[in-house]
């Protein structure tokens, strides 16, 4: 499915948000908790523009920028308009000779993914014509990336389309092949050639990570179907544009994250909240009155005093900016305001 990159005021795109929260009747708490959390995001910026995170700079401060835009902050307007200027700036210092944001350290392709991700995003609401031109550049090789680590001669057919944490893996896993098409929608949303084959491989990869046994999807072909992986698997569907020739694979999907609900609690700061959260956004219906609106629930019940989330993963140090990031990606998703998001 392609989308149509519209620029607009932000006092529209403010009041878009309103109505989107009035509109899906989500809890009264997200407002107050996405300007808490966007607070305290600001908070965390170091003097670089990147994010103070003990994990990958790059991955968490591409979710910073999502989060921020997500919030209705664009680089010339908002309250924090500058910290995404400075982000910006950031991520585009930190990108490779040829192209590659997911270097040493950096978690490789699902970095990448969200550096492409959010830089497209910003593209679409930057006003400065050398801030755009360093942007679209930067988007150019990004995408060029993408596309030759889909071409990586796999070790079997059944992983043939699709990607995964390595840009030169032999092997494809449903979650990476999710961020990697979620940055292809963004480029191409901005206007940069995609080529139809490559998405048509990406699909037919998908379809064979799903498992009709249990109507779930599994990370590769005849994996275990788990909750992620699931989530990643409808959202793809959703992003190719295969809902409608699925019917059936939806429904079962759907089913299937409705009787297996995330536990925001134990998942902040993993991909799974926030693929779960925008999978079940963009189907709508009992997806998203299900399964999604409860992570939502969760979340808004989570938030710490200061702003923070509770960064769960065990025997590591807190990073409560990966986690605050992480829940404001998945709590801006229903204001609709970054292209990725509109149904």
């Amino acid at each position: 499915m392609k989308r149509r990159l519209i620029f607009v005021p932000v006092v529209l795109l403010l009041c878009a948000r309103a109505f989107a929260v009035e509109d899906d009747g989500l809890p009264a708490g997200v407002e107050k908790a996405v300007n808490r959390g966007t607070a305290f995001l600001a908070s965390q910026q170091d003097l670089d523009g990147s994010f103070l995170s003990q994990g990958a700079r790059v991955s968490t401060t591409s979710r910073a920028i999502l989060a921020m835009l997500g919030a209705g902050h664009t680089p010339d307007a908002g309250r924090y308009g500058d910290n995404v200027r400075r982000a910006v700036e950031f991520l585009l210092s930190e990108q490779a000779a040829d192209g590659y944001f997911g270097q040493t350290q950096q978690r490789g392709m699902r970095s990448h993914a969200l550096a492409t991700l959010a830089l497209a995003e910003a593209y679409g609401v930057e006003g400065n014509s050398d801030r755009r031109n360093r942007i679209r550049i930067a988007l150019d090789k990004a995408l060029s990336v993408i596309l030759a680590a889909q071409a990586v001669t796999k070790s079997n057919s059944g992983f043939v389309g699709g990607w995964n944490g390595d840009r030169n893996a032999a092997d494809s896993t449903l979650p990476v092949t999710a961020a990697e098409l979620l940055a292809l929608c963004a480029c191409q949303d901005v206007g940069l050639p995609v080529p139809a084959e490559s998405l048509q491989l990406a699909g037919r990869f998908v379809l064979r990570c799903y498992d009709p046994q249990t109507g779930g999807f599994a990370p590769a072909p005849d994996g275990q179907v788990q909750v992620p992986s699931t989530g990643a698997g409808l959202l793809c569907l959703h992003l190719l544009g295969l809902t409608a020739p699925h019917p059936i694979e939806v429904d079962a999907a759907v089913k299937y994250l409705n009787t297996h609900p995330i536990d925001a609690s134990r998942s902040v700061g993993y991909a799974s909240t926030y693929v779960v959260t925008l999978c079940t956004y963009e189907i709508g219906g009992g997806a998203w009155s299900g399964a999604g609106r409860a992570v939502i629930q969760r979340l808004t019940q989570m938030q710490e005093k200061d702003g923070s989330w509770p960064q769960p993963r065990s025997g590591a140090a807190p990073d409560r900016t990966a986690a605050a990031a992480a829940a404001l990606q998945a709590l801006t998703i229903p204001y609709q305001l970054l292209p990725i998001y509109q149904r």
